[in-house]
């Protein structure tokens, strides 16, 4: 019997069959998955759009109607990423690709899909948790028709999201740890810059989430926590802000805000055990010995002068501190603008925003009889009788404020009243008109991460520049000082550079026959913000710069302190006069490549104008710069500021 044979043409058709059959199976194939691929990043992508206007409005998350939305979308994200991973594993996951930069890249982005989708899971366990906390804000627990304290509803809030939020924190901290491991510098941008910069975020999560979890301890879970309160003067300016004028110590317990006292600062030392001796400056241009609560804030590294004043107050006042918060006059305005007019019973006078400062300062003056002068006055009631009517009680406004700004917080109010309220304190943080030191460490690494524990920052490998000046002239004259700052920097070749700071500083108090420097008391504030200022300069740059000249001054000091070199002088600038300083210095070597710059605002002032030039070697040019410069004019870049907080500038070169 014959076999059949197949011919070359039916062969050939056969093999075409064959390979569509394969090809359409590859079809089908390509289309499964990619329309797999497609419903999740669709899926991504609508979840991904929600969360993306939460966050143009953060505010709303305060909504109790938010949290269920949060949760779902991050659920949904959660899925979306957890898909795209699984679906896209060959590509993701390519062992067999011989190319390693290409396999490490992609390896990379696995990596971060995993990563993206437990922080979302994250997310949904913060959502859980932030639920009663919104009730709480919002006064819709059942607990605040009963009658208790907001900041108690908020305390029970969170003692029960506690274990939603320390599970979050594990999660984004092992996230975090995860991310750390990547070799950014390996891979090829943006992944090169984007690894690094969500590393730092997962870490200021985790911080933030492992503070959250320690809050119900600092509102006085186990035992009333007490914390110390320094209201400072800007008006008579010093290193954190201002003189500390009052201070306070403040008990909260499960909640509830105790025995809130504001009193004149001068009532806590009173020499009963011996004090250590003041700074040395305090005691050449002040002729203070000894130092004392009121004076406590020297340093301008906020957590080295809180811990210096709570030091000192130890030593006659036996209260066990939490913490250490230091506001300015400022920062009142700003709180007494957000929570409404507020009416002070004693005073019988309504206090609001615009007339606030005016009021303390009004407040704080004595009230002299028509026709006579202080001293009169003085020599005529005698000393015991004018403290027991004035001097005692020149700051009792302070406190009585203060009662009433907490009392109102206490009533709670309206949502956006209290949304208004965390911006306020938030906007005043990173002002440094409100300054915060806390004992637990949670705390105090998340205000550090964040940017807002108030420390003298090292500055890197850059330059850093703080003009920090103290008054020491026993007056409110900061009332009427205006103060102006240039600083330029010429490089040269091989990454030297040197640099030249001008500060003007404007005395708009009227004209007076001579500057008397010594401890006066006048009728009104207005006459103790009208005198000569007699300042104290500190000049902070990068550790190893070396001064070569200072005009405008009669004599310079080159010290260390806290990882940067200093310079100081004492000068005086007359009423109704101006005075320019300059100080001109070599900078230590820097990268020529990528020069950066860290200017860092004292606390307590407000905005001060800065213009920073920048003077390029000839043969070298512009790459890119942050901010945009105002002014490039061949090799000058000009830039214009206001240190209303601090500010950087960064530039790359060619």
């Amino acid at each position: 019997m014959s076999t059949p044979t197949i011919t070359h043409n039916e062969q050939q058709k056969q093999r075409r069959t064959w390979v569509m059959g394969v090809l359409v199976l590859l079809v089908l194939a390509v289309s499964v998955k990619a329309l797999l691929v497609g419903r999740h990043a669709y899926a991504l992508w609508r979840h991904g759009m929600r969360l993306k206007g939460l966050a143009s409005n953060p505010t709303a998350v305060l909504s109790p109607e938010v949290p269920p939305q949060l949760a779902a979308d991050l659920g949904g994200t959660a899925r979306a990423l957890r898909g795209l991973r699984s679906e896209l594993g060959w590509v993701l996951r390519p062992l067999w690709l011989p190319w390693r930069a290409g396999r490490e890249n992609l390896l990379a982005v696995d990596e971060l899909l995993r990563v993206g989708a437990e922080l979302a899971e994250a997310g949904q366990l913060a959502s859980a948790g932030l639920q009663p906390m919104t009730e709480a804000m919002a006064g819709r627990q059942a607990s605040a028709g009963q009658g208790k304290p907001m900041s108690v509803a908020l305390f029970e809030s969170l003692v029960e999201a506690r274990p939603h939020l320390q599970r979050a924190a594990d999660q984004v901290g092992q996230a975090a740890e995860d991310v750390s491991g990547i070799e950014a510098q390996r891979l090829w941008s943006p992944l090169s810059w984007g690894v690094p910069k969500l590393a730092e975020y997962l870490q200021l999560g985790h911080a933030g989430l492992e503070a959250a979890g320690t809050a119900p301890s600092l509102l006085g879970e186990d035992k009333p926590a007490h914390y110390l309160l320094l209201a400072q003067n800007n008006d008579e300016l010093r290193a954190t802000g201002g003189f500390v004028t009052g201070i306070g110590v403040v008990a909260v317990d499960k909640g509830q805000p105790l025995d809130l006292t504001i009193r004149d600062s001068y009532d806590f030392d009173k020499f009963t055990v011996d004090h250590p001796y003041a700074p040395e400056p305090m005691q050449r241009y002040m002729g203070i010995i000894l130092w004392v609560t009121r004076d406590g804030n020297w340093s301008p590294d906020y957590p080295t002068a809180a811990q210096a004043v709570e030091d000192l107050y130890h030593l006659e006042n036996h209260t066990e501190i939490e913490g250490v918060v230091a506001f300015d006059m400022p920062a009142l305005q700003a709180l007494v603008r957000a929570v409404g007019p507020l009416y002070i019973e004693e005073y019988q006078d309504q206090i609001d925003a615009g007339n606030v400062l005016q009021k303390a300062r009004e407040y704080w003056a004595p009230t002299v009889p028509e026709g006579k002068t202080l001293r009169e006055w003085l020599d005529e009631q005698g000393w015991a009788q004018v403290e027991e009517d004035w001097w005692g009680h020149r700051k009792d406004f302070m406190g009585l404020l203060a009662e009433a700004l907490m009392a109102k917080l206490q009533a709670g109010g309206q949502a956006d009243q209290l949304t208004e309220l965390l911006w306020t304190v938030k906007r005043a943080i990173d002002e440094k008109h409100i300054q915060l030191y806390f004992h637990e460490p949670a705390v105090q690494e998340l205000l550090a991460r964040a940017d807002m524990d108030g420390t003298l920052h090292d500055g890197g490998n850059g330059d850093y520049l703080l003009a920090l000046d103290t008054n020491m002239g026993y007056n409110k004259v900061n009332l009427n000082v205006e103060k102006r700052m240039t600083y330029e920097v010429t490089f040269e070749q091989g990454g030297a550079a040197q640099a030249s700071l001008t500060i003007t500083y404007e005395n708009h108090s009227p004209p007076q026959p001579e500057c008397v420097h010594r401890p006066r008391i006048a009728a009104t504030y207005d006459g103790m913000a009208q005198d000569c200022y007699w300042n104290y300069l500190r000049v902070y740059v990068p550790a190893g710069s070396e001064l070569l000249h200072a005009e405008g001054v009669t004599e310079t000091e080159t010290l260390s302190e806290g990882g940067k070199t200093l310079f100081t002088t004492f000068m005086v600038v007359p009423a109704a006069q101006s005075r320019t300083v300059r100080f001109t210095y070599r900078l230590p070597a820097m990268d020529p490549g990528a020069y950066r710059l860290l200017v860092q605002k004292q606390a307590g002032t407000d905005a001060v104008p800065l213009t920073v030039r920048l003077v390029l070697p000839a043969d070298v040019g512009l790459l890119s710069a942050e901010p945009q410069p105002a002014g490039h004019a061949g090799q000058v870049l000009s830039f214009d500021l206001s240190l209303r907080r601090d500010r950087s500038v960064a530039v790359r070169l060619r």
